[in-house]
């Protein structure tokens, strides 16, 4: 599979994942909010998904490097990038505000769904790369 495909496949796979997870948590809110509700997690998620795809995009577009690790270290690495951002992203504001590292009930959601999402998005990404190659 050339590199641009993999480039493709691992965008696709992020997207999909973002976007499974935005209708999952839309549905308890009924059918007049469920759109609205998806598709606005969708658009904020954007802004960490993306960002999140560029920092595992030089372990999909070296090829060498990445066609000779197991499976189970690609899907290590791609399921803590998203954790690892929410994390980076909580000490940065902990620090910048003086107010020392102190995770609250909402950290540790936000950091739960970025999980969720790398998890969902890795797991797309290996079994489409599975077979399609």
């Amino acid at each position: 599979m050339t590199r641009w495909k993999r480039v493709g496949l691992s965008l696709l796979s992020a997207v999909i994942a973002e976007l499974l997870m935005g209708f999952a948590f839309s549905v308890p809110d009924g059918k007049h909010l469920f759109f609205e509700r998806a598709f606005g997690f969708a658009y904020l998620a954007s802004y960490l998904v993306i960002p999140g795809w560029l920092i595992a995009l030089p372990i999909i577009v070296i090829p060498d490097k990445a066609a000779h690790r197991p499976t189970w270290q690609l899907g290590l690495i791609g399921s803590s990038i998203g954790p690892g951002i929410m994390f980076a992203i909580g000490i940065y504001f902990a620090i910048a505000n003086h107010s020392g590292i102190n995770y609250k009930r909402e950290a540790w959601y936000l950091a739960g769904l970025a999980a969720l999402i790398s998890i969902i998005s890795t797991a797309i990404y290996l079994t489409s790369l599975k077979l399609f190659c």
